[in-house]
């Protein structure tokens, strides 16, 4: 079997001391088993909002020690969105922005070892539009759940390229290991693998597990042991071990579908819930505002304090979390700042933004009414 263990560190820009701590010495145990066996390798995905929350509270040990394993050849540094998004669900334009932003983060903190050649999409949320910004930004692979491949991809016996994106690579993460090493289920090696991947032994096949670290998860003691005592690969490692001759149009997908979802096409309905007229009206408002946004950096206004203060909010409320929030306050808290640069916007723009932003607010109140006349269960 060949192991390949991938690591995902990721904060809101605005994160605290206590929270950003604590990610740091959740990372640090998997850290130092790659830095004390010489056949451990792993993947590493840090966005351009963590390496942020990093610089700011002085977690500069871990930063540099992840840049000396990247100097071994150890660590591979992979790419991720800045701010946590989901990328299918973004503007083109914006979804290639976050891609940027952390790619710019990476080579300020790592210089030259910043090299990525494979993204790894938050939530594992795929389409046809991130598979045309990997490409674009020049990587060769891309981390895609499982479940949205089928055949020798999808049991790790083969890499398939991505249809109609040549040079594009698929690496399939198994959902069920992940799931339990998020959860700190697994314990050990074994633990990790389903039963009759324990009879088997499959040694012409490769796991990818992928963890998304976060201040609160448990002791990953799985992923520990698995460095510890057993040779793990990096991503472009299986490009040379494993056959290359297939090719897969993957379904739009995300780690937290389920089958019926990926089936139905609504593998982002966490985020984008059929028939939900806020999360509608919520994404419409930040496609404006993220069209607003790119008319006055065009101007050569980006450097304007609201200017900055707008895209800050639009970052923030990108990242897939907010979408869970019952709030739409940190939308609603632009409405001086939008005031201050709606004479540097054309009128429809700024009109429709007001628009939207009425209609939210409607929503949204009826939302919160309906959840205050909902009977106690």
């Amino acid at each position: 079997m060949f192991w390949v263990v991938c690591l995902r560190l990721d904060l809101p820009e605005d994160a605290g001391r206590h929270p950003t701590r604590w990610l740091a010495a959740a990372a640090e145990p998997i850290l130092a088993a790659v830095g004390t066996h010489e056949l451990a390798h792993v993947n590493l995905a840090v966005s351009a909002a963590a390496l942020t929350a990093f610089e700011r509270h002085g977690c500069h040990d871990l930063v540099a020690e992840m840049a000396v394993l990247a100097a071994k050849r150890r660590v591979e540094l992979c790419a991720t969105a800045a701010h946590g998004a989901v990328l299918p669900l973004l503007p083109l334009a914006e979804a290639d922005r976050q891609l940027e932003l952390s790619d710019e983060a990476g080579a300020r903190m790592f210089g030259s070892l910043y090299r990525p050649t494979c993204l790894w999409p938050p939530a594992l949320a795929q389409s046809q539009r991130v598979l045309a910004a990997a490409l674009k930004r020049g990587y060769e692979m891309v981390l895609t759940d499982e479940r949205a491949l089928s055949g020798p991809a999808a049991a790790g016996e083969r890499v398939d390229a991505a249809q109609g994106f040549p040079g594009l690579f698929l690496l399939p993460v198994s959902r069920a290991m992940s799931e339990r090493a998020a959860a700190g289920e697994a314990r050990s090696r074994s633990d990790l693998l389903s039963p009759p991947e324990r009879l088997a032994q499959p040694f012409a096949r490769f796991r990818v597990v992928a963890l998304d670290l976060t201040p609160r998860s448990p002791p990953p003691r799985a992923l520990v042991e698995l460095l510890a005592g057993r040779q793990t690969f990096r991503v472009q490692d299986l490009l040379f071990h494993f056959r290359l001759d297939g090719c897969s149009a993957p379904l739009p997908s995300s780690a937290e579908a389920s089958d019926e979802e990926l089936l139905r096409g609504t593998a982002f309905a966490p985020w984008r819930e059929p028939g939900d007229r806020r999360q509608e009206l919520r994404w419409e408002l930040l496609a404006r505002l993220a069209r607003a946004a790119a008319m006055l950096d065009r101007r050569g206004l980006s450097a304007l304090p609201d200017v900055r203060a707008l895209r800050w909010a639009i970052d923030r409320a990108w990242r897939g979390s907010r979408w869970r929030e019952g709030s739409d306050r940190d939308l609603f808290a632009l409405r001086p700042t939008l005031s201050r640069l709606e004479p540097l916007l054309p009128e429809g723009i700024a009109g429709g933004i007001q628009e939207l932003s009425d209609s939210l607010a409607a929503e949204s109140g009826a939302a919160g009414r309906e959840a205050e006349d909902r009977p106690p269960l």
